[in-house]
């Protein structure tokens, strides 16, 4: 008696490939979840780094704010105190320099302090990201 085509078929073969190409799917479903956990956490992470970057920040520029205000006061009471236009014109222009160098030394700062920041608040999503292709590397 001769087989038929529908039992030269190895259904067993079949099967057991399916089996495993359902586990390594399932498998491989599970680690993408798990990367997207991990995914958001390295976001909320960045996102309070940058936070409270920020509100150290803002503190910093109101201490300098009134810094710079109080040295407003005192600019302007030497000026007034002043006895004569050529005096006046010399407390002027060196009030004028130092805050010139006041503003430029605070930029300065203020740079640095941002280009920190923006490091810190990346680094949680560069690992991140790190960690994905090697994670992505051994599923695939």
């Amino acid at each position: 008696m001769t087989k038929t085509n529908a039992e030269k078929i190895p259904f067993d073969a079949i099967n057991d490939k399916a089996k495993i190409a359902i586990q390594k799917g399932a498998s491989a479903f599970g680690a993408y979840g798990e990367l997207a956990k991990a995914n958001v956490s390295a976001f909320f992470e960045a996102g309070k780094i940058f936070a409270e970057g920020l509100q150290k920040l803002g503190t910093s520029y109101s201490e300098d704010n009134r810094a710079s205000f109080e040295n407003l006061s005192e600019g302007l009471k030497s000026m007034a105190a002043a006895t004569s236009p050529a005096e006046f014109y010399k407390l002027q222009s060196e009030f004028l320099r130092r805050n010139v160098e006041a503003a430029i030394a605070r930029g300065s700062k203020s740079n640095d302090a941002l280009v920190k920041l923006t490091k810190a608040a990346a680094a949680p999503l560069a690992k991140q990201v790190d960690l994905n292709m090697q994670t992505i590397q051994k599923i695939a």
